[in-house]
Formats: C-alpha cells, sequence, structure tokens
C-alpha cells in the first residue's frame, strides 16, 4: 500500500512542467553532489535496465540542475560498458564510474558481461574509473565474519591484478544497515584508502568526499520516467537538508 502510494505521488509530481521541477531540483540540491547508480542499458524496461534515451535525458537534466554528476554503473553489464564508452566524450564533466565482479568478468560467468579488453578501454578514459563489486556479489549482511574477510581481500587481489590499485568499492546491493553493517565498513579501511560506494539514495555533502568514506548513490529504478526519477531525487535532496549526513 504504502509503496503503491509512493508511486502514484511520483507520478502526480513529475506531470508539473519541467521548469518547475527543474527549480525544485536545483533549490533542493543546492551545493550537495549527485550520484546515480544504473545497471544495464536496453530498450526492455525492468527495475535494473532502462533505456539508453532515458538516460540521456535523466543525466542531461541533472547536470542542467547541479553542473556537476557522478554516473556509475554495477556489475559490469556489456550494455553498460557500450553506453558508456558512446557518452563519456559527450560529457566530459561527468565522473563515470564502472564497477565490475572480477572473478564473474575474468571467467565470463554470464554472457552480458563486458569482455576484460572492454573494461581496461573504460579505465583508460580520462574522467573514467573501474571499481570492485565483489567477485561473488553476494550480501556481506548474510556471510560469516571470516567469509566477509575473504570476499573482501580476494576480490581486491583480483580486481587489483586485472585493473591497477582499487580506487573506488561498491557494496553489492548497497542498503546501509540492511546489506552491510558498520563492521563490513571497518574492515574496508583496513583493506586501502578508496571511496565506498552505497545505494543510500541521497545526495551528499562535498565534505563527505574522502578516501574511506561511504558515499550515497541513487539507484534508478529503470521501471521509472525520467521525470519521476528526478521527482524522487529533488524530493530526498530536501530531507537530505533536514536530516543531515547518513550513517556511515
Amino acid at each position: 500500500m504504502r509503496q503503491r502510494l509512493g508511486r502514484q505521488l511520483l507520478k502526480t509530481l513529475s506531470a508539473a512542467n519541467e521548469g518547475t521541477l527543474l527549480s525544485s531540483l536545483r533549490t533542493g540540491l543546492g551545493d550537495l553532489q549527485l550520484a546515480l547508480c544504473f545497471h544495464r542499458v536496453g530498450p526492455e524496461r525492468d527495475k535494473l535496465c532502462m533505456p539508453s534515451a532515458e538516460i540521456d535525458r535523466l543525466i542531461a537534466f541533472c547536470l542542467e540542475a547541479r553542473g556537476e554528476l557522478t554516473v556509475s554503473f554495477d556489475d559490469g553489464y556489456q550494455s553498460a560498458a557500450d553506453y558508456l564508452l558512446s557518452r563519456a566524450q559527450r560529457w566530459p564533466q561527468i565522473e563515470w564510474l564502472y564497477f565490475v565482479c572480477p572473478q564473474k568478468t575474468e571467467q565470463r560467468a554470464e554472457p552480458e558481461l563486458a569482455e576484460i579488453e572492454r573494461c581496461l578501454e573504460i579505465g583508460r578514459l580520462p574522467n573514467a574509473s573501474l571499481g570492485n563489486h565483489t567477485n561473488t556479489h553476494r550480501r556481506l549482511s548474510l556471510l560469516s565474519p571470516d567469509d566477509v574477510l575473504e570476499e573482501l581481500s580476494s576480490s581486491q587481489r583480483d580486481f587489483e591484478r586485472l585493473f591497477g590499485p582499487q580506487l573506488h568499492f561498491a557494496m553489492p546491493f548497497g542498503v546501509p544497515g540492511v546489506d552491510f553493517s558498520a563492521d563490513h565498513v571497518d574492515e574496508l579501511r583496513s583493506l586501502g584508502e578508496f571511496f565506498i560506494w552505497s545505494t543510500e539514495p541521497r545526495p551528499f555533502h562535498p565534505r563527505e568526499r574522502r578516501a574511506g568514506s561511504v558515499l550515497p548513490r541513487f539507484a534508478v529504478d529503470g521501471r521509472r520516467r525520467w521525470k519521476e526519477t528526478a521527482v524522487h531525487i529533488a524530493l530526498h535532496a530536501l530531507r537530505t537538508r533536514v536530516l543531515g549526513d547518513g550513517r556511515f
């Protein structure tokens, strides 16, 4: 019931003209920084897949509101790699992040995954970076402490063997307090200095961006139209201004 009402609210508010929505998003964000998280790119619409034209429109709108943006893709899909490589030059002001599961990528465990050379091509872009997303993509909250340490350390070794230093890490699934805990964050921090990304739906203050910090991203639901996602971001931006920074 609550989810249905939430979807209806987004649809209703997204009916506003673009100028009004842009003003609301710009006001809500202020000097806050914004990161988006996508997965697959394609004509079908499901939670993890969105058409390229819709992604383009959302990105352009967020850039118009804020002027800078981080756009990330999780899981290492070929369609996402193709999209990123085709758009990075168009939007050089965007920070592009491409998160892979190194073991799955090396073994081509799924036919939809990008090849290693394609990933390396992304890593050579001046405005893009590769990041680690663990080898097995299991929820850390469901693993024993020993298994967590093995997952984090082995995936880092594999990532660095294939792609170089680990500068970014994205939590599998990524919801703070549900998919990972403060203990998991501490474990990651013990492995080196890099940015840790969650899927907590909020923008973040520039002061939060430092090595070892847990930075939030809006996981974009491909079933929504781009304007509904823009409304979702604007509402959470206002909420962040009231409640402040995240948990970690």
